[in-house]
């Protein structure tokens, strides 16, 4: 089973800015971060894939959802 956690372009720019610092795989702009993401959401298809909108969650209201799939 594999689990790819998702959120928003917009949310993505956000945390992207309220971080410190930045190394050379963070995507350049708006354009790179909607190009990789719309490769994950294909991946997401996948048979024994589970796509997990994380956006505006928390880590626990994350985890919580990630362990409901488990049981």
């Amino acid at each position: 089973m594999t689990f790819i956690l998702d959120c928003s372009t917009e949310e993505i720019l956000r945390r992207k800015s309220a971080r410190n610092e930045t190394n050379f795989l963070d995507p350049k702009d708006k354009e790179e971060i909607d190009k990789i993401r719309e490769g994950y959401l294909l991946l997401a298809k996948r048979e024994n894939t589970i796509l997990v909108e994380v956006g505006g969650k928390t880590i626990d209201e994350v985890s919580e959802k990630i362990l409901s799939y488990c049981v």
